[in-house]
């Protein structure tokens, strides 16, 4: 199985710590065992990274240092009782902050940092569903009984979600609750021995995008880019919603398939689609390189048409993102 949240520690630590322009570098280290008679594995990573980036004409947007600063040392104050390890927690805390700041740069401090928490709560729900998965089962009967948890950390979760309302519209903000569940019951899904061990049929062609869209908590991110605004309303970016979720967990996919395979990662979502499509993971791959760009186009048509304020939301979050 996949890393959770795909992972957004990892994955997206190494795409905004190693900038994009560096990335291709990358690509001339590693062992060469996933080579096609043609093009070695390299070379296909290469050609979907450059394919996806290439063809939303990417630059790397610039970043408030100084806003981003600012986020990271409130989460740090916020969670500092949950310090158990410095490295990883400075780390959360500084990632949860560029996601914040760089995909969502047109929103205001306050609500950068309600999605900066979120992030950080995410991050820390893959650690706790490894040491507390009953507790992470439990969750959301706590939610629909009021009752208090016996971890500190899902009832500041409860809190933080509840905080969702004012800055977004009620559907939206149900919509990011929704999404925050469904990424836990993903977690809990990939920590079952029996599921991540389980043969995969070549006949359960929706299995893979299933599974990922339960740990990509795309549809949070997605609404996030949309808070109350009077410049536009909920149907001038509803419909995009289903696109700007599979730009985020293909363009993310892609953006990170080589620290996978790096790894020897082999249940991700590339993998898993070859499979059940009788593919090669190269060729699979530059299909999701197109899917993730064909999704990107489509918003950005569609937008355009409907609102300039929420389209501009979306080309920073989209460039952000990455």
């Amino acid at each position: 199985m996949s890393s959770s949240p795909k992972s957004l520690l990892s994955d997206y630590a190494f795409l905004i710590l190693k900038p994009l322009e560096k990335l291709y570098a990358a690509f001339t280290h590693g062992n060469n065992d996933f080579k096609s008679p043609e093009r070695s594995r390299e070379a296909v990573i290469k050609g979907a990274v450059k394919l996806l980036l290439d063809g939303m004409s990417y630059h790397r947007p610039d970043s408030d240092e100084t806003r981003k600063a600012s986020i990271a040392n409130v989460l740090h104050s916020d969670f500092s009782m949950y310090e158990e390890d410095p490295a990883w927690f400075k780390s959360a805390c500084l990632h949860a902050a560029m996601l914040a700041e760089l995909g969502y740069q047109r929103h205001s401090y306050d609500t950068q940092l309600q999605i900066a928490r979120f992030t950080w709560f995410i991050l820390y729900m893959d650690d706790l569903s490894h040491k507390f998965p009953s507790s992470m089962e439990r969750f959301q009967l706590l939610i629909l009984s009021s009752e208090n948890g016996d971890q500190a950390l899902l009832n500041q979760f409860r809190a933080n979600l509840c905080d969702m309302y004012p800055v977004w519209d009620p559907i939206s903000a149900n919509c990011i609750v929704s999404s925050a569940m469904d990424y836990i019951n993903g977690c809990l899904l990939e920590r079952l021995q029996t599921v991540s061990k389980m043969k995969i049929c070549a006949d359960a062609q929706s299995w893979p995008y299933y599974l990922r869209e339960k740990t990509g908590v795309a549809a949070a991110y997605a609404f996030m880019i949309f808070p109350r605004n009077p410049s536009y309303s909920m149907i001038d970016f509803i419909q995009v919603i289903g696109d700007i979720m599979v730009y985020i967990n293909l363009a993310n996919d892609v953006l990170s398939f080589y620290k996978e395979e790096m790894a020897n990662e082999t249940g991700n979502y590339v993998h898993n689609r070859a499979l059940v499509h009788g593919q090669s993971a190269n060729d699979t791959l530059e299909d999701v390189s197109r899917d993730a760009l064909a999704a990107y186009f489509r918003v950005c048509g569609i937008l355009k048409s409907h609102s300039l304020t929420a389209y501009n939301l979306w080309k920073t979050f989209a460039f952000g993102y990455m």
